[in-house]
């Protein structure tokens, strides 16, 4: 997909918010998904109800998707283009 400067700020604001909130919902959706795949794995071979550390690798999870999302838009707020 190429690649352009946008003519006013306000596409590239609506473009990195756009991106940020659905990059976002994603990375939180798959930190989710990762964290419900270990608990399962973690139960299956465990005497645990609760695996011990779900709650905590759950917020690890989770943060990481939101430094990982907010990099990115960093990133791409810098180089100031949005899609042709």
């Amino acid at each position: 997909m190429p690649m352009i400067r946008p003519d006013g700020r306000w596409q590239l604001i609506v473009w990195c918010a756009l991106t940020f909130v659905l990059e976002l919902g994603v990375l939180l959706l798959v930190a989710f998904g990762a964290t419900m795949l270990i608990m399962s794995i973690r139960f299956y071979y465990g005497p645990w109800a609760d695996p011990p550390g779900t709650n905590e690798m759950h917020v690890v999870f989770m943060v990481l998707a939101v430094v990982a999302t907010a990099v990115h838009t960093a990133i791409r707020w810098k180089r100031g283009t949005v899609p042709a």
